[in-house]
């Protein structure tokens, strides 16, 4: 069972969605997503739970209890209606996230919006310091627009999605709208944190639809990382050279 509560109602004219929920490689897109909540500051407009998430609750600090839950932000951006979908993770299974994903387009073409652009990771092994973005759209016509505005966009994509990321946009054309999803390269570790892809996709959507969103904070944790990173390698090789040093020397037997 799915349960859609409306927080306030809105109107939406040529509206666009932007997906950033958690679970996706290098949680690039709940990156993205929360990144957007931070520097809009948009109103929630709609929670969306139910058996389709995993059965666990969250305590907060004051002790109150919270389901997880996926929810709905909006913000109007420069003339553009701009609809936001974050939450910690995505339904469980197969069936939950294809019965989700109806009921989100459904949703989606009755507020009014006309293109879902959905975001996460493509794991080449590692996270470059300038990662590519890949598009891949419901139509030509689509791509072709997108890449007038950014051709630094990279049509030369082709491998599964798995997952909403992949869903939303590529079953958004049975609802007549139109779907996008954009791909950052990253390093799909599950420990890993791609915030350089998140940065890369934030770009392209600044440059797609003329935000000026500051990135400056997301800069910085990228710095942040990179210490971290390097702090981590040196203590690895310490460890190693140790290691070497208690070996007992190598003797010939002949």
């Amino acid at each position: 069972m799915i349960i859609i509560k409306k927080l306030k109602e809105v109107k939406v004219e040529n509206g666009v969605l932007i997906y950033g929920m958690g679970g996706g490689m290098g949680q690039i897109a709940k990156i993205i997503g929360d990144y957007l909540i931070d520097k809009l500051n948009p109103e929630k407009i709609i929670e969306i739970y139910g058996d389709i998430f995993p059965h666990v609750v969250t305590v907060d600090e004051n002790a109150i209890l919270h389901p997880i839950t996926a929810e709905i932000y909006y913000k109007k951006v420069k003339d553009q209606d701009v609809l936001i979908l974050v939450g910690e993770t995505q339904p469980y299974d197969e069936r939950g996230q294809y019965e989700f994903a109806f009921k989100l387009l459904e949703l989606l073409k009755k507020l009014g919006v006309k293109l879902i652009i959905t975001t996460g990771g493509y794991d080449i092994g590692y996270e470059p310091e300038s990662p590519n973005v890949y598009i891949a759209a419901t139509d030509k016509e689509v791509l072709e627009e997108f890449k007038k505005k950014e051709e630094r966009l990279r049509l030369d994509f082709s491998s599964n999605i798995v997952g909403l990321a992949g869903l939303l946009p590529a079953l958004a054309k049975y609802y007549d709208l139109k779907g996008v999803v954009l791909l950052a390269e990253t390093l799909g570790h599950p420990m890993y944190v791609g915030l350089r892809g998140a940065k890369a996709i934030l770009e392209v959507l600044n440059k797609l639809f003329d935000w000026n969103i500051d990135l400056k904070d997301l800069e910085k944790e990228i710095e942040e990382q990179k210490k971290e990173i390097e702090k981590a390698q040196k203590i690895e090789e310490m460890k190693k050279k140790k290691e070497e040093k208690k070996l007992p020397p190598t003797t010939y037997i002949g």
